[in-house]
């Protein structure tokens, strides 16, 4: 399906879409959605995410105490990667947190505000923060793929004074009348870029006059799976610590010091191992199993999946948790149960999944 118009796309998204965060699984062709983020480029509605910010002048340094990451070293300008821990170190949220000179914007799955501010504001005495639900306030696009950054050129949304700009680089543009946002990011392992602004019509708008065909949420799914990019809610809970994630790198400093639950984090990293990975697999043949789908090693359940995903590329691929010592790459695991065997998979990648 081509889409030309502002009007034809929205009818899409929300007329058509399983998804309504997210938009529509598909525009018709699932190949040619996932061939255009993976050889040229596509939007995909990312308006759900949510989107929080914190003002305030003690910001900086409450989420510094109450995540995983170096805040306090954060340029505006930039951002990074994190976990938001509880005191025993499990994740409360999987967050990328962008610096501005007034603000801190918190930006995550959907869903994510009501749980996110009152973990947070738990931990408020007399600090001077407020936050501010954004999710609806800023509509947002992922624009994906090898020619992303050539659209970008062509609508002068590209910053002059970036040349290649780091990971969560980001910075305020002009999408139409209104101030908006473009922010380097990477979910898929192709070019990506989130554009957010407060007027939905003239981003999208912009973009189709552009060239730039919208994708569903079953191409992007493919691409995230493939690039190992867990998400939380299907991949990341409660349930986890931070390094059982494999992102090590992005999200967690060891020298930061003092946070909630940094003592649990440091004691996993001394030790030097976790209980259990997350990995990426690739499923053999075309059956598609279920999310929480156990998952063996001969005779003895290792583990689950977590996400699945169809790529037209790799067919059917997926992240899942196996226990220590079946998290090498190649291992070969039953799909089903004992008695019930839907498939075999094969794990793709390291346990690490730091970019």
């Amino acid at each position: 399906m081509t889409i030309m118009s502002f009007e034809a796309w929205d009818h899409c998204v929300q007329e058509h879409g399983v998804d309504p965060d997210h938009g529509p699984s598909d525009y018709g062709d699932v190949t040619a959605e996932y061939g255009r983020l993976r050889e040229d480029v596509g939007m995909v509605e990312f308006s759900g995410r949510t989107k929080i910010e914190m003002t305030g002048s003690d910001r900086v340094r409450f989420l510094h105490n109450l995540c995983t990451n170096d805040i306090q070293s954060l340029q505006v300008g930039h951002g990074c990667e994190a976990f938001v821990t509880s005191i025993q170190a499990r994740i409360m949220g999987h967050v990328l947190v962008f610096a501005t000179k007034d603000s801190l914007v918190i930006n995550t799955v959907p869903a994510q505000y009501e749980k996110l501010s009152a973990h947070l504001d738990h931990f408020r005495i007399i600090d001077d923060i407020q936050f501010h639900d954004r999710t609806r306030d800023w509509n947002e696009v992922l624009l994906s793929g090898p020619r992303a950054q050539a659209v970008l050129r062509e609508l002068s949304y590209w910053p002059e004074e970036w040349s290649e700009p780091s990971l969560l680089e980001h910075k305020e543009i002009q999408i139409g009348t209104v101030n908006g946002w473009l922010r380097k990011v990477k979910f898929t392992g192709c070019d990506d870029y989130l554009l957010s602004s407060p007027e939905r019509r003239p981003l999208v708008e912009s973009l189709l006059k552009a060239g730039v065909n919208p994708v569903g949420t079953d191409a992007f799914e493919a691409l995230r799976l493939e690039a190992g990019y867990a998400l939380y809610g299907p991949d990341i809970s409660e349930e986890n610590f931070p390094q059982e994630i494999g992102r090590d790198e992005s999200t967690i400093s060891f020298s930061k010091g003092c946070y909630l639950g940094q003592e649990t984090v440091a004691r996993l990293d001394a030790y030097g191992h976790v209980n259990k990975h997350l990995v990426p697999l690739s499923i053999d043949g075309d059956v598609r199993p279920e999310m929480s789908t156990p998952l063996f090693r001969e005779d003895k359940e290792v583990g689950r999946l977590t996400s699945v995903a169809y790529s037209p590329e790799k067919g059917m691929v997926a992240l899942g948790y196996v226990s220590r010592g079946n998290n090498e790459q190649n291992t070969r695991l039953r799909v089903g149960s004992l008695k019930n065997e839907v498939c075999t998979a094969t794990v793709t990648g390291p346990s690490s999944l730091s970019e």
